[in-house]
């Protein structure tokens, strides 16, 4: 039998079950409430997943799929907000499951790139964080992502342009910005543009900011960290790098700086291309614009798209600094834009092609146009562009492309232009005849019109004619052995004769210089008629010979007057001092007088002709031309006059810095002794003799000597007396002499190319006797290359 107390043992027992049911409700729902807030206050997207689909979502993750409340999320599985595929082309459903089976099975998380599809059916890419957690003894999985669209089309960007570029000559490199510069991706033509294979580049040991060329490191890195500073987009630079063969390159870089959405620099890209002969070769570059064109297509230098039945334009920043301006200061864009800052002459050609383009005559539509700049100037600039979309009816819908600044490529066209019209110009106005001859058929490629004119021929005329057909000296045979010789040496230079449409026959120097034209070579030639200079240098030569036979009599002349006739007055005086001696008691005193006279006279005339003997032998019996240093000659001078220095107890000053000079020693010795002496001679009675010898730069060409003394002076109109032969101011009772000293100096400075002159303020103030004598150096060959372009 029961006992009375069961059922409220039962009761009970069922109270307390309830209570603790209660309980644990609360505490689940208590926990229910925490994660909800923890969920719906999470920083970044977050949702749920219970059993393979979500349950709750926070926000923020509502916001970005594009709901309103989370009953549009709630229930459905990751699949259902997601495209049929993901990127890497496996289903959505399927990687789903995998991914959550995964982590299932153990995984504490799950990181990867999903694709997801907003309320609206536009994609963004993320990359999402799957953890697993446990509640109430469910097993739930919490869904965390960052959006990477940006990142990705970034991404999807650099892969098309290393696409693209992988087989051209631009490389394009993303680098991150850190110390060395360590690359993040690279196109695969680096092989082909630096020399480097893939891996090697991204080895550990690789740096980029090594190979820049040491003298542009310190550049390079300062501008790219005020582009950095200043956040520029892009820009561009030219520096040198060392190919993986050692040699330095010239590359240009087109760089861009790529930043996230906080402004912090996210990498370095770069569109390098080697630019090493456009450096050198500046004058083609009309021949490399298209290829310069090519190459910055798709660089964005300056960007637009262009809606063409609404007019609607979209720039980007670099189109407005072009012109100067920022893009915001250009708003609102329209075609309009484009107009008003495009020069109205170039409206027409621009129309022009663009028509052409749109008819589909041509593939692109390119145009050189003219844009003014903010400051007021013309910027000529490269507009390039396509069309990408069409209507049905095929009407052009959308055209893009790009703008680039050509200015100084423009300047420099025009600059070339007119050069070339320069040099034509000084091509036609040349006396002398220069042709451009072809080797195969040694017939007249170009020719201006003395070539033709000095032979007395028309243009058309010589235009057939071969050299053998004008050449006078040479026979055929020689004419190709020599072109033979100038194909291998590629210069040539040799005197001519040459036949005259009339008969006659002048003399050329001929000067051939080899050229390449066209990878063909010719030969340019430089026709110079000599005849007139042959003809003078003839008479020169005979002159000179009968100069020589005229000084030669005269040396001839000279040395028997001053040695042969010497004999007959020393036996005048000999026989004089006979006489003398056999009538002296019976001679009166004016017969002695008589035969002093005789016998001074006699004396006087011998001391004549050894003045002009000594005269005579300058330049004939000195020592020969060699570089001497000029002060030995001046104290060998000073060593022969030491008597007459001590006797008159002369004061003798010697300044500057003496050179070297091409003299012959005796003579410059003699030059000295002659100009010293006479400051000794005709020194002032009541005063010392001082005498200052100096020597100075005259010019570039000469050296300034001058030997000046405080003694009698000379009178200013008598100084067109002194260095002429046998000329004296001052009686033989007054200072002996001969009148030959200064006309020796005289000969011997203008022998050595120089002058002598003298400064005297007049008598009793001195006098100042100066010669110059040319400044001596080797003299090297002269080669004389005539080359005109």
């Amino acid at each position: 039998m029961a006992s009375p107390l069961f059922p409220w043992l039962i009761t009970f027992l069922l109270l307390c079950l309830c209570a603790v049911l209660w309980w644990q409700w609360q505490t689940s729902q208590k926990k229910y409430h925490y994660l909800r807030s923890v969920l719906h206050h999470f920083p970044e997207p977050a949702l749920v997943i219970r059993q393979g689909r979500f349950v709750d979502c926070n926000p923020i993750a509502l916001n970005i799929l594009g709901y309103v409340d989370n009953s549009a999320v709630v229930g459905k599985t990751p699949a259902e907000l997601s495209p049929p595929y993901q990127p890497d082309g496996e289903l959505s459903e399927q990687k789903a499951n995998d991914l959550m089976q995964l982590l299932s099975e153990g995984q504490q998380q799950q990181r990867f790139e999903w694709t997801h599809v907003r309320a609206d059916g536009s994609l963004f890419f993320a990359e999402v964080s799957l953890s697993y957690f446990s509640t109430d003894g469910q097993e739930c999985m919490l869904v965390t992502w960052h959006d990477i669209g940006l990142r990705k089309i970034a991404q999807q960007h650099l892969e098309e342009e290393l696409k693209l570029f992988s087989s051209g000559p631009v490389m394009v490199m993303s680098w991150l910005p850190s110390r060395g510069w360590p690359l993040r991706h690279v196109s695969d033509n680096v092989a082909a543009v630096l020399g480097y294979q893939k891996h090697e580049v991204f080895a550990d040991t690789f740096h980029f900011f090594d190979l820049i060329y040491p003298e542009d490191q310190s550049r390079i890195t300062a501008e790219v960290a005020n582009y950095i500073a200043s956040k520029t987009p892009h820009f561009e630079q030219s520096y040198r790098i060392r190919h993986k063969d050692g040699d330095y390159r010239w590359y240009y870089d087109f760089t861009r700086l790529v930043f996230d959405d906080k402004g912090e620099l996210l990498h370095i890209r770069g569109y390098l291309f080697d630019q090493t002969h456009l450096k050198t070769l500046e004058q083609h570059l009309e021949q490399e614009r298209q290829r310069l064109s090519n190459i910055l297509w798709g660089t964005s230098v300056g960007t637009w798209e262009w809606h063409i039945p609404s007019g609607e334009t979209r720039f980007n920043e670099r189109w407005a600094e072009i012109i100067g301006y920022r893009l915001d200061e250009l708003q609102p864009i329209s075609i309009n834009t484009w107009l008003h800052f495009t020069h109205p002459e170039d409206f027409a050609a621009s129309e022009s092609l663009l028509q052409a383009h749109f008819a589909g005559e041509v593939d692109c539509y390119e145009a050189e146009v003219r844009m003014r700049h903010r400051e007021g100037h013309w910027v000529w600039v490269l507009d390039r562009g396509k069309v990408v979309s069409r209507d049905e009816n095929g009407q052009p819908l959308w055209m893009a492309g790009t703008h680039t600044d050509i200015s100084r490529r423009k300047q420099a066209e025009f600059a070339l232009r007119s050069s070339d019209v320069r040099m034509r110009s000084l091509f036609e106005m040349l006396p002398d005849g220069v042709v451009l001859i072809d080797p195969e058929t040694a017939l007249p490629v170009q020719f201006n019109p003395a070539a033709h004119q000095q032979l007395g021929y028309s243009a058309d005329d010589f235009a057939l004619l071969p050299i053998p057909a004008y050449d006078a000296y040479e026979h055929p045979e020689q004419t190709t052995a020599r072109f033979e010789h100038l194909l291998t040496e590629g210069y040539d230079d040799f005197e001519t004769l040459h036949r005259k449409q009339d008969g006659s026959v002048i003399t050329v120097h001929v000067t051939v210089q080899r050229v390449e034209l066209e990878d063909q070579p010719h030969f340019l030639t430089i026709y110079r008629d000599i005849t007139q200079r042959k003809e003078t240098e003839r008479l020169l030569a005979l002159q000179r010979e009968e100069l020589a036979r005229s000084n030669a009599e005269l040396e001839q002349f000279a040395y028997v007057a001053s040695h042969d006739l010497r004999q007959p007055l020393r036996m005048i005086s000999s026989y004089v001092q006979l006489l003398e001696q056999s009538l002296a008691q019976h001679l009166n005193t004016d017969t002695q007088q008589m035969i002093f006279f005789v016998r001074d006279g006699a004396l006087r005339m011998d001391q004549m002709l050894v003045s002009l003997l000594e005269y005579s032998r300058v330049g004939r019996k000195g020592s020969p031309l060699a570089v001497v240093d000029s002060r030995e000659p001046l104290d060998e001078a000073l060593h022969f006059l030491s008597p007459a220095i001590h006797e008159a107890q002369a004061h003798i000053d010697i300044l500057g810095e003496w050179p070297q000079l091409h003299v012959s020693r005796d003579e410059l010795t003699r030059l000295f002794q002659n100009l010293i002496g006479n400051a000794i001679k005709y020194r002032a009675r009541d005063r010392t003799p001082h005498i200052v010898i100096t020597v100075e730069a005259k010019d570039e060409e000469g050296w300034l000597f001058c030997v000046k003394d405080n003694g009698i002076g000379v009178a200013p109109n008598q100084f067109h007396r002194l260095f002429k032969v046998f000329q004296r101011l001052h009686t033989r009772n007054e200072y002996e002499g001969s009148g030959v000293g200064l006309a020796v100096c005289r000969k011997i400075v203008e022998r050595h190319g120089g002058k002598i002159w003298i400064e005297s303020a007049g008598e009793g103030c001195g006098s100042m006797f100066y010669f110059s004598l040319p400044k001596w150096q080797a003299q090297p060959e002269i080669a004389i290359d005539a080359l005109v372009a």
